[in-house]
């Protein structure tokens, strides 16, 4: 084991007997007593075999969230958010490792998702442009929000040279499949081994589809959901969904098993309105992961100001996940804003 133990984003880089260096997959490395602690705060998820491994590298981005979702021959990031200066370079930082260990994929993002217009999920959106090639930039076609800074940016860029194709999805579109909305641009990938679907389960409402006043203007609920399946795994991603839009995805795809995934991106963030009871029955995923800030961060724009992770949602999670952590955690959770305990 080379570099003193320390694992770059899910590998180690290891020299054999035979005098050949490279890199090793973290699940298939026994860890000894005596190796230094692995101190990431990026949680990992790993699907297929050695051969031919899918990973999705959820990305601390502090409040907010970024996911790079890895196949053996391509790369997609779906959002492009957090919060402040060093988040943003943490993220930069992690591609930059992640396309010197894959310096086959010629540091290209075949496709970048943005859920929606929020800071939280697009404020590095200008950066990833400007320093990696796009393939394709799919969003809810919303320039409005505190987002919109970013998401005007990329609307004026995809025009230039070189081109990156785009796609607004409307819930219009998605609504021609009963499966979801999926074509080139939202599905640029074919590994030869394994061929991913990446598919779009809801998008934006040019009308509102009978929700209360102001959950239409909400744009949480105008959010991507996105859905990835690699062999025999399955991922979920809701971006911010909150109550009533999901409710309205739960009785849309109910009795078609498209909701029922084995990962899943906690919605929101973990908040209290981010994860319904009714979708966890849909989705009976074997783990969730949050991505949110530190609990110890007391100001405006953090987990702490809004109360993230709401403790029901958690206790929710805690007892439909099928899998369990080969090392309990104990983590903070929130009564309401401002409290975690």
């Amino acid at each position: 084991m080379l570099d003193k133990g320390a694992r770059q984003s899910g590998y180690y880089r290891v020299a054999l007997k035979d005098g050949r260096i490279g890199w090793v997959y973290f699940t298939f490395v026994e860890r000894r007593a005596g190796d230094p602690p692995d101190w990431s705060t990026e949680n990992l998820v790993a699907a297929g075999t050695a051969a031919g491994a899918m990973a999705v590298h959820y990305i601390n981005v502090d409040q907010g969230a970024a996911a790079l979702v890895e196949f053996p021959c391509a790369a997609i990031l779906i959002d492009a958010g957090g919060r402040g200066a060093a988040a943003g370079d943490h993220l930069l930082n992690y591609l930059d490792k992640f396309f010197a260990r894959r310096p086959d994929l010629q540091k290209r993002l075949e496709a970048v998702f943005v859920t929606h217009t929020h800071v939280d999920h697009n404020s590095n959106l200008r950066r990833i442009a400007e320093r990696f090639s796009i393939g394709g930039y799919i969003h809810n076609g919303i320039l409005t929000g505190s987002g919109r800074v970013a998401a005007k940016w990329m609307d004026a860029r995809v025009h230039q040279m070189p081109p990156i194709r785009t796609l607004a999805v409307t819930d219009a579109m998605v609504d021609a499949s009963t499966r979801g909305l999926s074509n080139e641009v939202i599905d640029p990938v074919s590994c030869p081994d394994v061929d991913p679907s990446i598919r779009v389960l809801s998008a934006s409402y040019a009308q509102n589809p009978g929700w209360p006043d102001g959950e239409f203007e909400n744009g949480n609920n105008q959010s991507l959901v996105i859905r990835i399946d690699y062999g025999q795994a399955s991922f979920l991603f809701t971006g911010d969904m909150e109550e009533t839009a999901l409710e309205t995805l739960v009785e849309k795809y109910a009795g078609t098993h498209a909701l029922d995934v084995d990962f899943y991106e906690v919605g929101h963030h973990g908040s209290h309105n981010g994860t319904t009871a009714e979708l966890v029955n849909e989705m009976t995923p074997k783990a969730a992961v949050i991505s949110m800030g530190p609990a110890t961060t007391e100001e405006p724009w953090t987990a702490w100001a809004y109360g993230h992770p709401r403790s029901d949602v958690v206790t929710l999670l805690a007892h439909s996940v099928t899998d369990r952590r080969v090392k309990p955690a104990q983590v903070k959770v929130a009564d309401r804003v401002k409290k975690i305990c």
